[in-house]
């Protein structure tokens, strides 16, 4: 019971218990201390080193052999109270630092969060990201600039595997793309639910892509020598590159 009570007081168990064993020996050898305390004897010479740098305990030359004593319980106030100073000390210091501390913890709350993929398979991991986030997104239209050449180029079979499972998903699209073949006449498709636009490639020559999903996602997609995405996620950038994709959808009207 008087263990529990120093410890609440700020002790370790251990210093609660070589404190009392010493308390009620009087004076004693660290051999009679430690049995008592049920410890061994080098911890039991850690412990009282602790309590006699708190001020709890002492030691005693006697007969050339060192003893040791516990300090009066009295001391415990002395112990407590400068607990208590430290704490209020303690809590001015972090007082003083908040304001700093806060800065940086919006900065990071306001930091996008990056992923990078690569190759293949990289991007098609991307790709399951990309609909499990729009599942559980309020936005279910998704908008972007895409080069159609380089696309099927590393994904042949693109309408067969992303396209169906977009539509399956009531995920609406628009899209502007470039292609050296021209105007494509299927790429508006109300039963794909695309709606397209083209721009002339030797104008425009552009071989990477993005698209805006979700509530606060971008994904960037290379396919150059070195296949690669990367993912962010920022309202703050999701918003920009709406506004970006609705200029230059406007300025699309033109070609189509």
């Amino acid at each position: 019971m008087l263990t529990r009570s120093l410890e609440k007081l700020g002790l370790s168990e251990k210093e609660a218990k070589v404190y009392l064993a010493t308390l009620e020996l009087g004076q004693a050898a660290v051999q009679q201390i430690a049995k008592k305390a049920g410890l061994v004897r080098p911890t039991t010479y850690v412990i009282l080193e602790s309590l006699m740098k708190s001020g709890l305990a002492t030691t005693i030359e006697q007969d050339k052999k060192t003893l040791y004593a516990a300090e009066s319980p009295e001391q415990l106030k002395t112990l407590l109270k400068y607990s208590e100073e430290e704490i209020k000390e303690k809590e001015q210091r972090l007082e003083q630092a908040m304001p700093e501390l806060q800065a940086i913890y919006n900065l990071a709350e306001n930091r996008p969060k990056v992923k990078f993929y690569e190759g293949k398979e990289g991007i098609i991991a991307m790709q399951e990201e990309f609909f499990r986030v729009v599942k559980k997104s309020k936005e279910k239209e998704i908008v972007g600039f895409t080069p159609i050449d380089e696309l099927f180029k590393v994904f042949p079979d693109y309408k067969e595997t992303y396209t169906k499972r977009r539509v399956g998903e009531e995920i609406r699209n628009r899209v502007i793309y470039t292609t050296s073949q021209g105007r494509l006449s299927d790429a508006s498709d109300k039963k794909a639910m695309r709606e397209a636009r083209f721009i002339p490639k030797n104008k425009f020559p552009f071989s990477s892509g993005f698209t805006v999903y979700g509530d606060d996602r971008l994904a960037l997609i290379s396919y150059g020598d070195r296949l690669m995405g990367v993912a962010i996620e920022s309202k703050e950038l999701t918003q920009t590159f709406r506004v970006i994709f609705e200029l230059a959808w406007e300025a699309a009207k033109k070609y189509n």
